[in-house]
C-alpha cells in the first residue's frame, strides 16, 4: 500500500483503487503533501492514481486504446501529473491536468512509439523522461512551446540516454547515458548540454542520477562502489558516497544507503532507499550539512 509519512504523525496508508487486488505504489508528492501520485492495481491492470487530502484516491484512466498507466511525478501544486500509458502495441508519455485530462506527449522523430514521462518541473511546464528515437532510446525534455526535444547522449558509447529528474525551475535535467566507460550519470542544461558525472572509486563503472537541486549544483543518485550499489551526492564537481559519509557516525555504521532518489530544491534534504541494521529494506531521509 502507498503511504504518506509526516512528522510527527508518521505513516498513513493511502488505500487502493480496488479491494481485489489491493495494491498501490506512490511515486511522487506535491509541495506540502496535499497530492500524491502513483499507480494501483485493478482487475483490468495497473492504473495511474491521484490522491488528495480530504478526497482520497482516484484513478486517472488511460490514453485511448490503452489499458495500463502509471503516474510518476506531479507539479508543486499537484495540478499537473506526468507518467506513461501503454497497451500491448505502444507506450506513450502523458501529461494530465483536471482541465485536459490525460494528453499524449508523443514521441521523438524516427522512434517506435515508446516514451515515458518520468519527472516534471515545479510549475508543471517542463517534462522529462525517455523516448525512442531514430538513434535509440534517448532522454527528452518537453515544453508546451517546443514539444519533445531529444537531449542526445554522452560521447563514444553505444547510443543510450534517459532522463529521470528535472530541477524545480526546469533548467537542469539529470539521468544516465552510455559513455566510453559504461552507463554514466549526467546533468544537462541548455547552456552546457550533457555533462558526465563519473562514478565512485573501486567499483564496477555504473552510475545513474535521479534528482538535482534548483541551481544544478547538487545531484543525487546511485553508483557502483566497492560493496555494490551505493547512494551518491555530486557537489563541487565531485561525486561522493553518501553511505561512506553517513558511516562516519557510529550510530549509522550498519546502514546501507543503496540509492538516493530525490533532493529538495535547496539541495539540503535527500531521501532514498536502502537497508537498516537488521538488513531490512527501509526508506531514509538525510539532512546534508554544508559542503565543507
Amino acid at each position: 500500500e502507498a503511504f504518506l509519512w509526516t512528522r510527527p504523525r508518521g505513516m498513513k496508508g493511502l488505500g487502493a483503487l480496488s479491494d481485489e487486488p489491493f495494491s498501490s505504489t506512490a511515486w511522487d508528492v506535491s509541495r506540502g503533501g496535499a497530492v500524491i501520485v502513483g499507480h494501483s492495481h485493478t482487475s483490468a491492470g495497473r492504473q495511474a492514481f491521484l490522491w488528495q487530502q480530504g478526497r482520497g484516491i482516484r484513478g486517472l484512466g488511460y490514453l485511448p486504446r490503452h489499458d495500463r498507466s502509471v503516474a510518476y511525478s506531479t507539479s508543486d501544486n499537484g495540478k499537473v501529473v506526468v507518467g506513461l500509458s501503454s497497451s500491448s502495441e505502444a507506450t506513450l508519455a502523458f501529461r494530465w491536468t483536471e482541465a485536459t485530462g490525460m494528453a499524449s506527449l508523443g514521441d521523438l522523430p524516427g522512434g517506435r512509439t515508446s516514451s515515458a514521462a518520468l519527472a516534471v518541473s515545479a510549475d508543471g511546464r517542463v517534462v522529462v523522461g525517455r523516448a525512442s528515437s531514430a538513434r535509440g532510446q534517448e532522454a527528452f525534455r518537453w515544453t508546451s512551446g517546443g514539444g519533445m526535444i531529444g537531449l542526445g547522449d554522452l560521447a563514444e558509447g553505444e547510443f543510450y540516454s534517459a532522463a529521470f529528474g528535472v530541477s524545480a525551475n526546469g533548467q537542469y535535467v539529470v539521468g544516465a547515458a552510455r559513455s566510453a566507460k559504461g552507463v554514466e550519470a549526467f546533468v544537462w542544461s541548455p547552456a552546457n548540454g550533457m555533462t558526465p558525472l563519473g562514478d565512485l572509486a573501486d567499483g564496477d563503472f555504473a552510475s545513474t542520477a535521479y534528482a538535482v537541486s534548483s541551481t544544478g549544483q547538487v545531484v543525487v543518485g546511485q553508483a557502483s562502489g566497492p560493496d555494490g550499489a551505493e547512494a551518491f551526492v555530486w557537489r563541487g564537481a565531485r561525486m561522493q558516497s553518501l553511505q561512506a559519509l553517513v558511516r562516519q557516525q557510529a550510530e549509522f555504521q550498519d546502514w546501507d544507503l543503496e540509492a538516493a532518489r530525490d533532493i529538495s530544491a535547496d539541495g539540503k534534504t535527500i531521501v532514498g532507499v536502502g537497508r537498516n541494521p537488521a538488513g531490512e529494506p527501509a526508506a531514509w531521509l538525510l539532512q546534508m550539512p554544508e559542503p565543507s
